[in-house]
């Protein structure tokens, strides 16, 4: 895995150590992020000229329909990854969507970030 997606898995990874509502939110990413590393090994989608790695945003809590309020929308924005697209449709394929966590979980995990001075991506 290259370091930008290292590095995203690791702060989100960081952010989600805390108070027993943080907790639940790993137990929910943990599986894509285990995936999404055993998957990185796959080979490189790339232009049509074959040149360019072609990017795409892979949002751990999906689909986007789920997260309407202005909460679930900015928790929804801090579970974002750069990823490869065909590593991106693999773990579409293998997947369900996860498990929508409850407002007190989203709030702590926002607060989380907060209290130990984590970047959030969403602010």
């Amino acid at each position: 895995m290259e370091s930008r997606h290292t590095a995203r898995i690791i702060e989100l990874i960081d952010g989600v150590v805390g108070p027993a509502e943080v907790q639940d939110v790993q137990e929910i990413i943990m599986p894509q992020l285990e995936l999404m590393v055993a998957l990185s090994g796959l080979e490189r989608v790339f232009d049509k000229n074959g040149t360019k790695d072609f990017y795409d945003t892979h949002h751990l809590f999906f689909p986007r329909c789920d997260y309407t309020t202005p909460l679930e929308k900015r928790f929804r924005k801090a579970f974002v990854l750069p990823i490869h697209r065909g590593i991106h449709d693999e773990l579409h394929a293998k997947i369900q969507k996860p498990e929508k966590p409850g407002r007190l979980a989203m709030l702590a995990y926002l607060n989380n970030l907060a209290v130990n001075d984590l970047p959030d991506p969403a602010a």
